[in-house]
């Protein structure tokens, strides 16, 4: 994905684009999210609605452990949890204390970076990739890992922050939410005395 921008130079038209665009690739990351885990909205939901209530922006960036399926052939599948939760070590011990890392899979891991800049994550990928390629793993053909970095959710901004705007964390919170909705009739008429009722979210 590229990073999005909303320079105040942008029309309003121009920025609901760049919205809608990002709405678009948060919902592409929860597809991702849906092959790896059961209840894919209620983690980065959970992140979108805390970064809003504080006030931040919120980046994601999904790092893929690329040609796991032969490093898993090369350790032996009984070693396959162990590396995993090594490899979990070695990523957190890159990340700021502020960073959340959650792991999503076998070789794939989602981390958060509330209040994050794009200068800032490029940082973030480069130090993740020198500790993941500097662990080997003990195999016998000292077979190390390598990262594909996913950067889903652009840092779509206020002008001149470089942050992303809180209607778009708004957007984005019940855009992940309503992937969980039972569904609802038609809404009413929006009018001063009308209003929307609470979303109910799925056991």
């Amino acid at each position: 994905m590229k990073w999005f921008q909303k320079p105040s130079a942008l029309s309003a038209e121009q920025s609901a684009q760049v919205y809608a665009t990002t709405v678009v690739a948060a919902a592409r990351l929860l597809s991702g999210l849906r092959r790896t885990t059961s209840n894919p909205a209620s983690f980065l939901e959970r992140e979108c609605f805390r970064a809003q209530e504080l006030g931040q922006a919120l980046s994601i960036l999904q790092v893929e452990i690329a040609d796991w399926k032969g490093v898993v052939t090369a350790i032996g599948p009984e070693r396959v949890a162990q590396t995993q939760e090594e490899l979990e070590l070695v990523l957190r011990g890159t990340l700021r204390a502020t960073d959340i890392l959650r792991p999503e899979g076998p070789g794939n891991f989602q981390i958060i970076l509330p209040g994050t800049q794009a200068s800032d994550l490029a940082t973030v990928a480069q130090n993740l990739r020198q500790a993941v390629r500097g662990y080997r793993i003990l195999a016998p053909d000292g077979a190390a890992f390598f990262l594909r970095l996913h950067p889903w959710i652009a840092s779509v901004s206020l002008p001149e922050d470089g942050l992303i705007a809180p209607e778009l964390l708004e957007l984005l919170s019940h855009r992940l939410a309503q992937e969980r909705l039972q569904p609802l009739p038609p809404p009413e008429e929006d009018t001063e005395n009308t209003r929307r009722p609470p979303l109910r979210l799925v056991a």
